[in-house]
């Protein structure tokens, strides 16, 4: 049951103890779902340590099934191939979901985002301009 301000039980914040990396943002004008962006651990494969990581920037969209963000895939047919934001600061997954915030509108350093490609930029239309 989830408890006030939509946050529910058993999700976990985890800061990586690094600073947030906005290097990606071309401005300072952007508009954020700053908190209820539920990652979704199991659509994050693990490294050779065992982490699940979303890096500062990357395109990210929604899992139909479960209404939980994941990295954007355009080879998908699951949701995640439609492309809704860019994540704004790096998570880890390995102990389960996290809440993140997300980047729905601004102006975004395309070299210095990750996962973006023709059709996630459709996607976005005009909500983010790319630099």
């Amino acid at each position: 049951m989830a408890g006030s301000g939509g946050f529910a039980p058993g999700l976990v914040e985890k800061s990586l103890g690094v600073n947030e990396d906005w290097s990606f943002l071309a401005s300072e004008n952007w508009l954020s779902k700053r908190s209820g962006a539920t990652f979704d651990a199991t659509e994050v494969a693990a490294d050779g340590n065992g982490d699940k990581l979303v890096l500062a920037g990357t395109a990210v969209a929604i899992v139909t099934a479960n209404s939980k963000w994941a990295p954007y895939d355009d080879g998908n047919a699951d949701g995640t191939e439609v492309g809704q934001g860019v994540i704004m600061h790096d998570v880890n997954l390995k102990d389960g979901d996290v809440i993140a915030a997300i980047l729905l509108g601004g102006s975004i350093i395309e070299a210095r985002a990750t996962g973006v490609d023709a059709a996630f930029k459709v996607d976005v239309g005009d909500r983010i301009v790319w630099q």
